[in-house]
């Protein structure tokens, strides 16, 4: 993963990011499911083009609230802090 960045912190908890080669990613944490979509860019997440990679159901049912040390954990991403 190139970057990351949480762009909220509850209710989802979300991150958007780019892989090494120039993909989005979007990760939702939302009542209790993690979810990583990918896409060829942003633009194409947004017109509905992206794969799901992730979709799994860790938490309660209420639950939309992580760090991203806990996503990073749960998800198996890693990447480079620059």
């Amino acid at each position: 993963m190139k970057k990351i960045v949480q762009t909220c912190t509850i209710s989802p908890s979300q991150w958007e990011g780019e892989t090494d080669d120039g993909q989005f990613v979007y990760i939702r944490y939302r009542f209790g499911d993690l979810t990583i979509e990918i896409a060829d860019n942003k633009e194409a997440w947004s017109d509905g083009k992206l794969r799901v990679i992730l979709d799994e159901h860790i938490g309660g049912r209420y639950d939309g609230e992580m760090d991203t040390s806990r996503m990073l954990e749960l998800s198996g991403i890693s990447f480079l802090v620059n």
